[in-house]
């Protein structure tokens, strides 16, 4: 039988692939943001942005109240100004009582 190996990385090695990951991933919906900001100007509502992000990174949620809309993108909360924070970076808690809402992935 025929085991295969396969090479397990240091943890400081997956660390700088997921960083080198998330810089990718905050570029691409930066450059979106950009686009979307070029298209509807500067008046566009945080929702519009958020239908829009939606349309290029099918896994986006939406997060917000009638007030204000973030969309989430691989645990990344943005705006129309950009990165936000990294969910990850703050707790549960934190993040939930900071919007007082429920995602809301239904758009």
């Amino acid at each position: 039988m025929l085991k295969l190996k396969r090479v397990v990385g240091s943890a400081a090695s997956y660390e700088e692939m997921e960083a080198c990951n998330r810089d990718q991933m905050i570029d691409a919906v930066e450059k979106a943001i950009t686009e979307a900001l070029d298209k509807w100007g500067s008046d566009i509502n945080c929702f519009n942005l958020h239908l829009e992000l939606k349309a290029r990174f099918s896994h986006a949620k939406a997060w917000g109240n009638s007030n204000h809309w973030l969309t989430e993108i691989s645990g990344m909360l943005f705006d129309r100004t950009g990165l936000l924070f990294i969910q990850h970076e703050t707790t549960d808690r934190a993040f939930k009582k900071a919007f007082r809402m429920p995602p809301v992935n239904d758009f």
